[in-house]
């Protein structure tokens, strides 16, 4: 079975002959009336008759930001492993 990274990442540049290189997540800032708005999106870059588009997936705004990071870290090839893995207990007190 292969990593769930691989298998989204296949599943979002598969498009129909168009060559696709790389799925990311973009941060876009702008200012309107005083206010800052600001934008998660995914991406991915195709060559369509050699010229690069740049394709909206997704997106990701209305995530925390903190999730936002993981799925562009997990996009990067970082992997991640679940918090019961990360630690290791070496001693536990009773209870009561």
């Amino acid at each position: 079975m292969g990593s769930p990274r691989l298998a989204l990442q296949n599943w979002l540049c598969s498009d129909h002959g168009r060559e696709t290189r790389s799925v990311r997540v973009v941060a876009t800032t702008r200012e309107y009336t005083g206010k800052t708005y600001r934008t998660h999106l995914l991406r991915r870059s195709c060559r369509e008759n050699g010229e690069v588009k740049n394709q909206t997936v997704g997106n990701l705004s209305r995530l925390p930001d903190s999730l936002v990071e993981i799925i562009g870290q997990s996009l990067r090839d970082q992997a991640f492993s679940p918090a019961g893995e990360a630690f290791e207990s070496t001693a536990s007190e009773p209870h009561g």
